[in-house]
């Protein structure tokens, strides 16, 4: 399985995105959704243990 994460800028007054995939059965969508979730669980705890880089990322 592969997953790509990638940000897109396109106004300061987005706030939500969307994930779309297609999974031959429900556990492939599982897992998925477990390697996600520990995907941005890591770069919101980077995030909280770097505020000043944080800030200067925005």
């Amino acid at each position: 399985m592969r997953l790509s994460v990638w940000q897109q800028f396109s106004s300061k007054h987005s706030g939500f995105f969307w994930v779309v995939g297609h999974f031959k059965t429900i556990k492939q969508a599982r897992e998925a959704y477990g390697e996600l979730r520990a995907m941005l669980q890591e770069i919101d705890r980077w995030h909280q243990e770097h505020p000043a880089e944080s800030r200067a990322a925005q």
